[in-house]
């Protein structure tokens, strides 16, 4: 979840302060809030998105459960993203509604209920304004007037992107330069996945472009092949070109979302098959179901596909309290430091845990050498291990669902003179300043082209003087004017949506 803290490149976000005053109630609660959610939340609004279109009332629940429940939502609850990824897909049949309201007809009122839709998307995930687009060219396939909707939904989309503005711009401007992906190591595994989902959406399509059907249908099919098209185009040679390189990054960076999207637009495509082949229907349910994606990708075992839970033979896996735990005792102990981890849990045998101890502690490095001078030289103030430690100068400071935190002794800062003696340093989101008898000072901050500083090795390199050295981050004060934006653009949808249903409908 996006919830800020108090130390440095925490970027906060709307959402992040819904998500701090949750957790001023209950520690954990957001994540136990938007685990659950979504799949209530996504199952109901498919519900009213089948209704609108007339669908009988047993068809429309089932279909909202297949929508909620496919091999792409499960691959994804499994791998942890639920509160994010998830909540944004569960919006999606809420989008479709306003949107094909919108095809209908075309006025302003229309596109600022669509870009609510939008907003409340992106909100959860911040590259909802991007990964909705298959499902807008749906609209498109089925407007008489393209130029004047894709307009409009250019509209709409642009407010949810500025609804997030600043989260949008400063994550691809310090986080995605600094990402090397390779695809190498699990080009075999989806490789499988390709196939398994060209195998049914193939059937699928073939069926459907064969029988008499509506248009509704073959546009979301044909979206859907569309993008099983790219998928392998984009996955084993993601193109260099400027702005559209970082749209592909955000489907390759997370596989899932392929299927995950894929098989949302297959669900919808059910609901406009007016004269119903339900053999063909149950038969990709049942492909779809037994692809067992996840199983192919992770290695895990079978009771985490959704054949397993379909046919209710899951067992149950949950998630230890003690990580959010963990998560809390450094929320509890701000300041700027690194956290070091034992380098054996960044094996590939131990891929989740080393993924699961990164996204809830800050700053995390992996660590071979425990020798206090080593530690104190990266910068790491505590070690977190899960099995004892007996190392002269780690005192034990947490103890709790196994795992264990020591605290460094000998830490004494993160800036250092150029011959690697200690020097006071104050580290704030704004600014750093050094104090001390040095000329240059190397502070163990990451560099990016915000920062007022020089490069060294990737950290800060500051010039002294006068015993005093000031760095200042540029994007601080970014983040903040852009926040402004914002939230003047929820407001002023919602001032529309509320106050506008007269005058914008022109």
């Amino acid at each position: 979840m996006r919830y800020f803290r108090d130390y440095l490149f925490s970027l906060n976000s709307p959402s992040s302060y819904l998500f701090n005053f949750i957790n001023s109630i209950s520690w954990n609660l957001p994540e136990k809030i938007f685990t659950v959610l979504p799949f209530i939340l996504g199952s109901f609004l498919f519900y009213l998105f089948s209704k609108a279109q007339g669908v009988a009332e047993w068809k429309a629940w089932f279909f909202s459960f297949i929508y909620m429940l496919n091999p792409g939502t499960v691959l994804i609850f499994d791998t942890g993203d639920a509160p994010s990824i998830l909540m944004m897909y569960a919006i999606f049949p809420l989008v479709m509604i306003f949107g094909l309201r919108l095809v209908k007809s075309m006025n302003l009122y229309n596109v600022l209920l669509l870009a609510g839709s939008l907003i409340l998307a992106n909100f959860f995930f911040y590259q909802a304004f991007l990964l909705v687009w298959p499902f807008l060219l749906v609209l498109l396939f089925l407007s008489s007037n393209k130029p004047k909707l894709f307009i409009f939904l250019l509209l709409a989309d642009l407010l949810a992107f500025l609804s997030d503005v600043n989260f949008e711009i400063l994550i691809y401007e310090i986080v995605v330069p600094s990402l090397v992906l390779s695809h190498v190591e699990v080009i075999p595994y989806f490789t499988k996945e390709i196939f398994y989902v060209s195998f049914y959406l193939g059937i699928y399509s073939l069926a459907l472009f064969l029988i008499k059907t509506t248009k509704e249908s073959r546009a979301f099919v044909s979206i859907a092949l569309l993008m099983l098209f790219v998928w392998p185009l984009v996955f084993y040679r993601l193109p260099d070109i400027p702005l559209l390189n970082a749209v592909f990054l955000a489907f390759t960076s997370f596989e899932p979302k392929f299927i995950l999207l894929i098989n949302g637009l297959i669900t919808m495509s059910f609901v406009f098959i007016k004269r119903w082949h339900i053999v063909f229907a149950l038969l990709t349910v049942i492909l779809m179901s037994i692809a067992d994606i996840s199983f192919i990708s992770l290695g895990v075992e079978e009771q985490a596909s959704a054949y397993a839970i379909l046919t209710f033979n899951a067992k149950p896996l949950e998630v230890s309290n003690g990580f959010y735990e963990v998560e809390k005792f450094f929320y509890d102990h701000p300041g700027f430091y690194y956290v070091g981890i034992p380098s054996s849990y960044f094996s590939l045998t131990n891929v989740t845990l080393a993924y699961e101890l990164s996204d809830l502690i800050p700053n995390p490095v992996p660590i071979d050498n425990y020798s206090i001078h080593n530690l104190s030289a990266e910068g790491i103030k505590y070690a977190l291990t899960l099995s004892p430690l007996i190392v002269p100068g780690l005192k034990e400071v947490y103890n709790e669902d196994g795992f264990y935190i020591y605290e460094n002794t000998g830490f004494k800062s993160v800036a250092f003179s150029l011959s690697g003696e200690p020097l006071n340093v104050t580290v704030k989101p704004n600014q750093v300043v050094v104090y001390g008898n040095a000329s240059e000072a190397i502070v163990l901050v990451p560099y990016n082209h915000f920062w007022t500083a020089k490069d060294y090795h990737g950290y800060l390199e500051v010039t002294m003087h006068n015993g005093v050295g000031k760095a200042v981050n540029e994007a601080y004060y970014i983040n903040e004017y852009l926040l402004i934006i914002d939230f003047l653009t929820m407001l002023g949808v919602a001032l529309g949506i509320v106050g506008g249903k007269k005058w914008l409908k022109i």
